[in-house]
């Protein structure tokens, strides 16, 4: 029984290590699996009886306990995109094992180490849930993740409180091991390891579909949605947006060809993709972009017909004095854009269809301009910039 932690933890450790191997990008994985592996180290330890005096034992074990925990916070920060705190980690850590060595080197009895390695590990998995709050606005994995971390440190503080009458006496590891105490701690670092072991891998495995899925959804030249990105997006808004004003807008790049022939087509998807991002840039909250063929793009935007159409010619303007990186000084590029805002029981193909009416309007008057399609539109006050390029 006593063996049953320690080897459940290292099977954890070798499976996340095995996932990383796999795909080596997620190195959140790899922190993981060092962390379980760490933690199983330090219980080995202690079930071996591997250091013959108790106070020696207790000191190593929770440093290799606190060496896990800092593999583990760092881990989910990195998930998360971020960094855990150096200083913070190493301060807890070192104040822990200083205190612990005190009262080994004092003679105090085993139960009060036992409490200040449950409270050192306990307040770096605190500071953890506090980094890491933005888990809790997730989706329901990394809700669930950021609840059990949360059930984590608070089972340290509780631990030490709940069990503190069952360490008296204990004054040899040996002891520890058939106390009542450590079966206590086998169980619930048993039940613990579990969860978030099986949570973790979880969590690995929807951020592979996520990306699998973003991979599938957008166009790999631009990195802006393709037409089912497109869809599953608008979908998605439409569900969970509480706006009701939705208007499409289609941008096309002017004599997209001439760059091609001009510059050659290296340059011309260099173009594109120059084009996509000032798009990203200029786009507001709530926005989706997307490719939809050669050189015409498509943007939902929130907001009213008036709102919708200003945005198209700050748009078509911002362009038009746009300075593209890879072309010579002096080259130009314009675009031309329709507007069309969307209707009960249009779909986003049916809008889109209205805009491009309009956008090919602009082009037989002669490009670098905005149009817009219906009679939404019909009391704004309309812009017509032609700016030369």
């Amino acid at each position: 029984m006593k063996f049953v932690p320690p080897l459940l933890i290292m099977l954890f450790a070798t499976t996340m290590s095995g996932v990383w191997v796999l795909d080596t990008r997620r190195r959140h994985i790899l922190l993981f699996g060092l962390g379980f592996a760490t933690f199983a180290a330090g219980l080995l330890l202690q079930v071996l009886h591997l250091l013959p005096s108790l106070n020696g034992a207790v000191f190593a074990a929770t440093a290799f306990y606190l060496l896990a925990g800092l593999f583990f916070c760092e881990a989910v920060m990195v998930r998360l995109g971020k960094q855990f705190s150096p200083f913070t980690g190493a301060s807890i850590s070192v104040l822990t094992l200083v205190v612990i060595a005190y009262l080994g080197q004092a003679g105090i009895a085993y139960k009060y180490m036992a409490i200040v390695s449950n409270f050192g590990l306990g307040a770096l998995i605190a500071v953890l849930c506090i980094k890491s709050r933005r888990l809790a606005e997730g989706n329901w994995i990394e809700r669930t993740l950021h609840s059990l971390l949360v059930i984590f440190a608070l089972h340290f503080f509780l631990r030490s409180v709940l069990t503190f009458n069952m360490l008296d006496g204990v004054q040899s590891t040996q002891q520890l091991i058939n106390s009542q105490y450590w079966t206590l701690v086998t169980i619930s670092v048993s039940f613990i390891s579990v969860l978030l072991g099986l949570v973790i891998l979880v969590v690995a495995t929807a951020d592979v579909i996520n990306e699998l899925q973003g991979e599938r959804d957008s166009d790999p030249l631009t990195a802006a949605l393709n037409r089912r990105g497109l869809e599953r997006s608008v979908q998605r808004k439409l569900n969970t947006s509480a706006c009701d004003n939705r208007a499409v807008i289609i941008a096309d790049i002017d004599h997209f060809k001439a760059i091609n022939d001009e510059f050659g087509h290296s340059i011309g998807d260099q173009v594109l993709v120059e084009f996509s991002s000032l798009l990203h840039s200029m786009a507001e909250e709530g926005t989706i972009v997307g490719r939809v063929g050669g050189e015409e793009f498509i943007l939902i935007v929130e907001g009213s017909a008036q709102q919708s159409e200003i945005f198209a010619n700050r748009l078509c303007n911002h362009v038009a004095r746009y300075s593209f990186s890879m072309l010579p000084n002096g080259r130009k590029i314009t675009s031309s854009v329709g507007v069309a805002l969307m209707r009960e029981h249009e779909t986003i193909w049916d809008t889109a269809e209205r805009a491009d009416i309009a956008l090919l309007g602009v082009k037989r008057r002669g490009r670098n301009r905005v149009a817009v399609e219906g009679f939404e539109f019909r009391n704004v006050s309309h812009f017509d910039y032609l700016l030369t390029a």
